[in-house]
């Protein structure tokens, strides 16, 4: 039985906008020691704080890096996040004035905006499951993240619809959905794509190392001639190996790229959801069930 999309869409509270940002710091400090980790995010955070971590921690917003200053940046990451079209008036309304302003007054604005999917029993043969509504929340949620998700079952593997390109979105919208419950999604690249990166490492590696040499090498061959062949003889080789090494780590980085490119299309070696297997997996996260 194919389900309908039934899921309907509710008004976020500006707690669960709150529980959202608190779910995304997290995420982006899983590999942070504890002494290094920033305060948690809450209520009465001032916005100048608030800043101050959200620039030090890019990851925790899309950000729009071209943006003239930091509440732009604010602005622009909170639309993109709770995907939401705010009015210019109504954000300078929020931060002015600045000093005044707390996390609560960001928070309640973008609730005002900010929609999600709200899970409802769906009736099966009769009988009412509440299962089957997660599983369609779920579904609506990945659709939206541009996952093809026609041939979705509750035991469909994640590794088999995930993709590396789809994982920021599918982030985004997971975290919206169920904020602290579903971990980001991590892989592995696949093992052909791993050697072609691997290559164009070593070769950006060893063409600035060349490009350094011959710069330093340069200029000894502008000096007078002191007449020391010894001496001649090893400044001309070390500029043929900083040059032969240069043009090597070229060929290498450009073979490593194109090799990237031509191979991006693979599917990666492992992807994992925090454990999570099957979708009826990620429906029991988000639905808070074991």
């Amino acid at each position: 039985m194919i389900l309908e999309n039934r899921s309907v869409r509710r008004q976020m509270t500006p707690e669960e906008v709150l529980c959202v940002l608190i779910s995304r710091q997290k995420a982006c400090q899983e590999d942070v020691p504890a002494e290094k980790r920033t305060v948690e995010f809450h209520f009465d955070m001032p916005l100048d704080e608030y800043e101050t971590i959200m620039l030090d921690a890019p990851g925790i917003l899309p950000l729009d890096t071209d943006a003239a200053w930091p509440a732009d940046d604010m602005w622009d990451g909170m639309e993109r996040l709770f995907d939401v079209s705010i009015p210019g008036a109504t954000w300078k309304f929020v931060i002015t004035p600045w000093a005044e302003r707390t996390l609560r007054d960001l928070c309640e604005v973008v609730a005002k905006y900010a929609y999600v999917d709200a899970s409802r029993p769906v009736t099966l043969f009769g009988r009412t499951c509440e299962a089957a509504g997660t599983f369609v929340v779920v579904r609506s949620a990945m659709a939206r993240a541009g996952i093809d998700v026609s041939d979705l079952r509750p035991s469909t593997r994640l590794d088999a619809v995930l993709k590396p390109r789809y994982h920021l979105a599918f982030d985004r919208e997971m975290t919206k959905v169920a904020p602290g419950r579903v971990s980001p999604a991590r892989w592995e690249f696949h093992i052909v794509c791993q050697t072609f990166a691997n290559i164009a490492g070593i070769g950006g590696v060893m063409s600035v190392i060349g490009g350094i040499l011959i710069l330093l090498i340069l200029p000894l061959f502008l000096l007078p001639e002191d007449g020391s062949l010894p001496v001649q003889i090893i400044v001309g080789s070390l500029a043929v190996i900083s040059l032969v090494g240069a043009s090597l780590g070229l060929m290498l980085l450009t073979l490593g790229l194109v090799g990237l490119l031509a191979t991006c299309w693979l599917p990666p070696r492992e992807i994992a959801v925090g454990g999570l297997e099957t979708m009826r997996d990620l429906c029991c996260a988000v639905a808070k069930k074991t």
